[in-house]
């Protein structure tokens, strides 16, 4: 019986998908449709291929080494790049279509002994298979080691009863709006480093009833510290402690982001919740009531597996698309559709991560760098240079392009969201951290912490009431004064510390608050 090109059609995508779980990056249903898409387009290849040449030993050799060849073809073209002159480079697909064409022309001729290389294909194949389902077996397993609950960390927090929520019905809970603008660095930085006026823009904000926290800065540096850390409003150090520093792993990130403490509370009020997919695994509340996917999106791993196929380069030449018009898709897609968030009867939260000012640059007037097929990364700060061999200089650039588009989508978005407001509404418009351009990952003294750190922190609150935001307050403390302010909770709120820590070592925190401090 020919199993082995069904058997290595899946171990494509699972061993694409095996080492992502040492750092816990990816989530299984990331990779849910190649897993039905690659073994079914083998199979139908396949059996076209037998039906048509009434040999279906040799088809299914045909198609297993077409399968090798499509998903090396990264390796294949990298290769070429650097083994043979510059000027040659452009003619890299030509040479690797070609050789190609040459081993299917082998494959065709050899007829003789097919059949008795069934056997050992099968074998192989499902050996091969056998090593990332041992590896994902192996990893599942630490599901079931214990996290630190963040609720724990406070019994001092009144935490909501039946009652409590009865009570609050008659009272007009607002709607939260938390939207996080990736990467967006404060006034003074884009100043001061990028030469930027971003007055205007927070002006804006300010006629719009927000107030700007002027000297805010981020708790860390990582997209997945930050998060985790605001959205259960504790420090990170019990993770650590739990994990140790040594660990690449972040998979309890992603656990306190998915099952967060600030969810769970609004839940108990009686608050649907409302998310837009950010294309990123760790950072997408997929458990929400409403889950918000535009069309034709791809997630972070997706793009990934693509990279290793021509199939992004036969996108950009037949149909003049690349993984960089899908990405610019998704902003435009959040944007537009951040005010038309579903209406429901009660109170809602809207969980929305925009993966923007945050490489890849493809909003405002950027250079056709973007539209490179096979160079899509969401990569920032020293392994964003290093990736698309650009200096400081350049990245500020693109940055700054960036930030003008974003600037003004995210007006229009507020101003029809405000406008059309059916209840009271809290809007916190927040980074996770600041820009990359002087972001060294594997050296710290090579990094700006006040750059990388230094934030947009702004908040609307209806009616201009007071729940005691300060210039300097970080999110840590966020939904701290929210949740103190319009659920008569007494969380305390805790000093505004900054941490550093290289993609190595996520839990390795160094403390810079005082090298950051602006008041």
């Amino acid at each position: 019986m020919i199993l082995y090109p069904v058997i290595f059609a899946i171990w494509v995508v699972l061993g694409a998908y095996a080492p992502h779980l040492q750092v816990g990056e990816v989530q299984f249903d990331d990779i849910s449709r190649a897993l039905v898409l690659v073994p079914a387009c083998t199979l139908l290849t396949w059996g076209v291929l037998g039906y048509l040449s009434k040999n279906w030993s040799l088809s299914a050799l045909f198609v297993w080494v077409n399968l090798i060849l499509l998903f090396t073809y990264k390796a294949q073209h990298e290769f070429l790049l650097e083994h043979v002159p510059e000027w040659m480079g452009s003619a890299a697909n030509f040479v690797v279509g070609l050789a190609w064409i040459a081993v299917c022309g082998v494959v065709y001729r050899v007829k003789d002994g097919v059949e008795h290389a069934t056997k050992f294909l099968n074998i192989a194949s499902g050996c091969l298979l056998a090593i990332p389902l041992f590896t994902i077996f192996a990893h599942s397993s630490e599901v079931s080691l214990s996290l630190v609950d963040p609720a724990a960390a406070e019994p001092e927090s009144s935490m909501r009863t039946e009652q409590n929520y009865e009570d609050n019905q008659s009272r007009s809970l607002p709607n939260i709006i938390y939207i996080i603008l990736d990467g967006y660095g404060r006034d003074d930085v884009l100043r001061e480093s990028y030469g930027f006026d971003n007055s205007g823009f927070l002006s804006d904000l300010m006629e719009k009833g927000f107030y700007i926290a002027r000297n805010s800065r981020a708790n860390y540096a990582q997209t997945t510290l930050s998060l985790a850390s605001t959205l259960n409003y504790q420090y990170l150090d019990p993770v650590a402690q739990e994990w140790g520093v040594e660990t690449r792993n972040r998979k309890p990130l992603r656990q306190l982001i998915q099952h967060n403490r600030l969810v769970n509370v609004l839940k108990k009020h009686g608050y649907s919740t409302i998310a837009f997919s950010s294309g990123i695994s760790f950072t997408e509340l997929r458990e929400s009531d409403s889950y918000l996917v535009p069309a034709n999106a791809l997630n972070e791993w997706e793009s990934f597996f693509l990279l290793q196929t021509p199939v992004p380069a036969f996108m950009k030449t037949a149909l003049d698309y690349s993984l960089y018009d899908i990405h610019k898709a998704r902003l435009q897609y959040v944007f537009e559709n951040l005010p038309k968030a579903p209406v429901t009867s009660g109170p809602r939260f809207v969980f929305a991560h925009i993966v923007a000012p945050h490489p890849p640059f493809v909003l405002g007037r950027q250079d056709s760098y973007w539209q490179q097929a096979n160079t899509f990364s969401f990569r920032d700060g020293s392994e964003y240079r290093y990736h698309y061999d650009v200096t400081s200089a350049e990245y500020r650039k693109r940055y700054i392009e960036q930030v003008k588009a974003i600037n003004q989508m995210m007006r229009m978005a507020l101003s029809q969201l405000l406008a059309d407001a059916e209840r009271p509404t809290v809007i916190v418009l927040q980074s996770d951290h600041g820009p990359g351009a002087e972001l060294d990952w594997e050296d710290p003294n090579n990094t700006s912490f006040k750059e990388r750190l230094s934030i947009l922190n702004a908040y609307h609150i209806p009616d201009g009431e007071d729940i005691g935001l300060y210039p300097s307050i970080s999110p840590v403390n966020t939904f701290r004064l929210i949740l103190n302010h319009y659920f008569d909770e007494s969380l305390p709120l805790l000093q505004d510390e900054s941490y550093f820590s290289t993609m190595d070592r996520p839990y390795e925190f160094l403390w810079v608050t005082d090298q950051v401090r602006t008041e």
